[in-house]
């Protein structure tokens, strides 16, 4: 679409500029479901239909927001626990939200359901420390 999205870490939004004469201008920003004082942001993962997700640290969350066809206005939607301590990243995968919980060193797997929100598949599998996912090609 040629936007930028910007997850704010300390703020608990997400910021979405659009390239106009070299320059950035800001299109909208919203704030992070289930974001409160003291949490941290962190990752931002584009799944199906326009849904947005976002990790929040502290909160121990996963923020869910959806973009219109355009991607120029984002709606909160909810957000859901993500089953571990400090969720360090997340990526979308077949309709999968996978996401590292660096603290209790386990990945959560949930599946999306049709209104954007994920639901735990099964008990988070262990993995020593996780901080990135990268997508299996």
């Amino acid at each position: 679409s040629g936007l930028l999205y910007v997850l704010g870490e300390h703020g608990g939004t997400v910021t979405v500029y659009a390239p106009v004469d070299g320059m950035l201008e800001l299109v909208t920003s919203v704030a992070l479901p289930g974001f409160e004082p003291g949490d941290q942001a962190a990752a931002l993962s584009f799944g199906s239909d326009g849904f947005l997700y976002a990790g929040v640290r502290g909160g121990n969350r996963v923020a869910v927001l959806r973009c219109s066809a355009d991607g120029r206005r984002i709606e909160p939607i909810g957000w859901v626990g993500c089953e571990g301590d400090h969720p360090r990243h997340l990526t979308v995968q077949n309709g999968i939200l996978h996401v590292a919980n660096q603290n209790t060193s386990n990945v959560a797997s949930f599946r999306i359901g049709q209104d954007g929100i994920p639901g735990l598949i099964r008990e988070p599998e262990n993995v020593p420390s996780p901080t990135f996912l990268l997508k299996a090609q």
